[in-house]
């Protein structure tokens, strides 16, 4: 891979440990964390429509 012949780091093992990490948070083996982002326009479609 390309990060990894260019700063010697390896992205799947970095993915990896992230997961083993978040799993450990919660209980599980592996997980994932997220952010919940809110990308829509709730509650302003009286402005959007005619």
């Amino acid at each position: 891979m390309w990060l990894q012949e260019h700063d010697g780091k390896d992205i799947l093992e970095y993915l990896k440990i992230s997961a083993l990490y978040r799993g450990m948070q919660c209980g599980k083996t592996y997980a994932e964390g997220f952010i919940r982002y809110q990308a829509s326009l709730k509650g302003l479609t009286e402005r959007l429509l005619p």
